[in-house]
């Protein structure tokens, strides 16, 4: 937790920071998922060159004689070895971490846009509520302005005035 946001956890400053921070942290949510899927492409695209690689050494292989033809076939077996790894690694990062963090990421954006439009909404009322507020405290401060005026004006008057005034 940053400074800034522990400085302005609460209010209208912290519901801010908060959202901040919750986009940042599903920006790089996907950001990971984005470089694992890369990762797992190119592990796919490796994976495929080898198991060429090693068809082509076990053509080789069953050109030649002798010990050069063990050698190529136990490469190309090998070569297939490691490509069927490859593959197992793209599949691993595609199926086993790629998709979970993606649809982590998906639900989480979801959730925070349906949270954030209700708090926009609740907020907006709040603001026109306040806005009004301020307009009647506002009036209520002049209205209170003109009845102090007429008060001492009333306290002005003679008091010979003030009862003729009340007799008729």
């Amino acid at each position: 937790m940053t400074d800034e946001f522990r400085d302005c956890f609460v209010g209208e400053k912290g519901y801010d920071a908060l959202k901040k921070l919750m986009r940042n942290s599903n920006e790089f949510c996907t950001e990971i998922a984005n470089c694992l899927l890369d990762r797992s492409d190119a592990e796919k695209v490796y994976a495929k060159a080898l198991r060429k690689n090693s068809d082509i050494m076990q053509k080789i292989a069953g050109r030649t004689r002798g010990t050069l033809s063990n050698a190529f076939t136990m490469l190309a077996t090998q070569t297939n070895r490691q490509s069927d790894a490859h593959s197992e690694m793209a599949n691993v990062l595609l199926n086993d971490i790629f998709t979970p963090i993606k649809n982590l990421a998906d639900t989480q954006n979801r959730e925070r846009r349906a949270i954030e439009e209700t708090m926009n909404a609740k907020f907006k009322e709040w603001n026109n509520q306040k806005s009004n507020d301020n307009k009647f405290r506002s009036r209520q401060f002049e209205k209170s302005e003109e009845i102090e005026i007429l008060y001492l004006k009333l306290s002005e008057l003679p008091k010979i005035g003030r009862k003729h005034g009340r007799d008729t």
